[in-house]
């Protein structure tokens, strides 16, 4: 991918890096995972502050099993977009993964503030609180999930 400078030529750069992040979307989706890891690495150093690509970059690691590379990718894309909701999500999914569920709360938090109708996001906070021994906390929160999707199985259940 060339850079262009100024005017006309940001539009074209743009349309570039979102047609290099929707080809790298597909190969993750298609489970090619090291083909993606490997094009994101490189659309990473072309455009180091394009924080859906270091999301990106964080689920094709996390999807590989490495939580330890997908932390920082998720960290780095909150740093850029403080609001990327999915990527707050993703950050606090890793956090509980590596146990730090105190540090999840926060992520967990700042995501379901942009996504209010998420059962799912409702329900993992409910887990986080659970585990930290805050019950009526992760009631309230299972019971909002529950409220906003009866079928969702996962808030019965827990």
């Amino acid at each position: 991918m060339r850079k262009d400078n100024g005017g006309s030529g940001t539009t074209t750069r743009m349309n570039k890096v979102d047609s290099e992040y929707q080809r790298i979307l597909k190969l993750y989706k298609g489970h090619s995972f090291q083909e993606a890891e490997e094009a994101a690495t490189e659309l990473l150093i072309e455009f180091p502050q394009f924080a859906p690509a270091h999301n990106l970059l964080g689920a094709i690691n996390l999807a590989q099993g490495s939580l330890e590379n997908a932390l920082p990718c998720f960290q780095r894309a909150v740093a850029i977009k403080p609001d990327h909701q999915q990527a707050l999500g993703n950050l606090g999914q890793v956090l509980v993964k590596l146990g730090r569920h105190e540090e999840a709360l926060t992520p967990l938090t700042k995501a379901l503030s942009g996504k209010s109708g998420s059962a799912e996001a409702h329900n993992q906070l409910g887990t986080v609180y659970a585990d930290l021994g805050s019950h009526e906390e992760a009631i309230s929160y299972f019971r909002q999930a529950i409220k906003l999707q009866p079928e969702f199985a996962d808030a019965h259940c827990n």
